[in-house]
């Protein structure tokens, strides 16, 4: 009786191994598929927009490729250093006070920031913070996704100062008008009492 019962146990426990053998491959398998699709996600995010992160302090602890492409600076001189070291100086102190408050609350920043390269050029990038939590629910890092938007913002200048060239001609067209037709009138009006 002893045998019959340790060898229905044996069965028992040989099912349960060959059922959580065959658990574990179905969920290896679909963590696989989930990896390879989030590294196909990240290494094309990768080509198309600037990659950063920060810890709590704001200090930077990896950037991207295109990062350094745009920045010009190399990652070496980036990592550690704090975003201000982009700081282009023609935003407001404000602007940056007010992403710090966001963030710090655990809440998504986005928006559009003007930055300088390690050249003295300028270039702006449509930026969204996110800010990351452990498993104590305290910010551990902020990930930043930035896009340059500069030929855009460049493009909208030349059309700002178009659109106002554009209005300057058209007062001074008005202008000139109104004038011509004051000077006009006066030698007309004399034409024409002189031939009644």
């Amino acid at each position: 009786r002893d045998i019959t019962e340790q060898k229905i146990a044996e069965k028992i426990k040989e099912e349960f191994t060959e059922q959580l053998e065959l658990k574990v491959k179905e969920r290896t398998s679909e963590l696989e598929i989930y990896q390879n699709e989030l590294k196909y996600q990240v290494d094309t995010l990768n080509q198309v927009a600037l990659v950063s992160v920060t810890d709590t302090d704001g200090n930077i602890t990896y950037v991207n490729d295109v990062f350094v492409r745009l920045s010009g600076y190399s990652r070496e001189e980036l990592v550690g250093k704090n975003h201000r070291i982009l700081k282009s100086g023609k935003q407001p102190q404000e602007i940056f006070k007010g992403i710090w408050k966001v963030i710090s609350q655990g809440k998504i920043w986005k928006g559009e920031i003007i930055n300088k390269a390690k050249d003295g050029s300028y270039y702006w990038v449509n930026t969204t913070i996110v800010p990351f939590f452990n498993v104590n629910g305290e910010i551990e890092k902020y990930v930043s996704v930035r896009f340059d938007i500069t030929e855009q913002k460049q493009l909208q200048e030349k059309l700002k100062h178009s659109l106002i060239k554009e209005k300057e001609l058209g007062e001074l067209k008005s202008h000139f008008v109104s004038t011509a037709s004051h000077q006009f009138r006066t030698p007309m009006a004399i034409i024409h009492s002189n031939s009644e």
